[in-house]
């Protein structure tokens, strides 16, 4: 597969940043975030261009990110955005927005609590089950934007995880927290360029999410959520 331009590379990771910093087009709660831009090539961008904003709208509505469910359509000054219902101040807890550029934007909010004696922790699968289910299913609403023979580069980032923990197997197969190091706000995962057949890049996405496992210290490579 071909290798992830660097541009696009730098460009998600300012994204992530500017997202951690509330310049986002729908209000968040505070927390951690998962940041997922898909973006694809060229020439799919103009051949998807003819997609009216009705059938954007309910598209983006049968998303997940971070497995919230995605009920608003809400306005945007560019391209279409749909969100999770919001609390008392007006803040979401996940969006799904496509730009004009044809580039889309997932964030969502794992859910957080306590778990032994850590108090905010969160639990793999909450991001990448959702995920690989709509990347690989036949009647995904990613299908429908992205065409199975089109080529795209899948960027996340995971941010506002300072002081939290992640619930996952030890390598001795016990369930605990492992703490994420002191001082870590923001993970980026590798890139991932998807095209052709799911079974070409799936270990590669299964292989980046596994990046948060190796930075609280596990060696197995297999999250058990799979």
């Amino acid at each position: 597969m071909p290798d992830t331009p660097i541009v696009i590379v730098e460009h998600a990771r300012r994204r992530t940043a500017q997202v951690r910093s509330g310049d986002v087009p729908a209000a968040l709660q505070d927390g951690p975030k998962w940041v997922c831009r898909i973006v694809p090539d060229h020439a799919q961008r103009f051949r998807e261009g003819h997609r009216s904003m009705a059938s954007t709208v309910e598209m983006l509505g049968r998303l997940k990110p971070a497995n919230v469910v995605l009920t608003d359509a809400a306005p945007s000054d560019v391209g279409s955005l749909v969100r999770s219902s919001t609390d008392g101040a007006g803040r979401c807890r996940a969006y799904a927005h496509l730009g004009a550029d044809w580039i889309l934007e997932m964030v969502g909010m794992p859910g957080v609590g306590p778990w032994l004696d850590e108090h905010d922790t969160w639990w793999p699968g909450a991001y990448e089950l959702p995920l690989l289910e709509q990347l690989s299913a036949n009647d995904s609403p990613l299908r429908d934007l992205f065409e199975a023979t089109a080529t795209a580069h899948l960027l996340m980032s995971l941010t506002e995880v300072d002081g939290t923990a992640l619930v996952t197997e030890s390598d001795d197969g016990i369930e605990r927290p492992f703490r994420i190091p002191a001082g870590v706000d923001t993970i980026h995962f590798a890139p991932v360029c998807i095209c052709g057949p799911v079974a070409q890049w799936r270990e590669t996405l299964v292989t980046a999410f596994d990046r948060v496992r190796h930075l609280v210290g596990l060696r197995s490579a297999r999250p058990f959520y799979l």
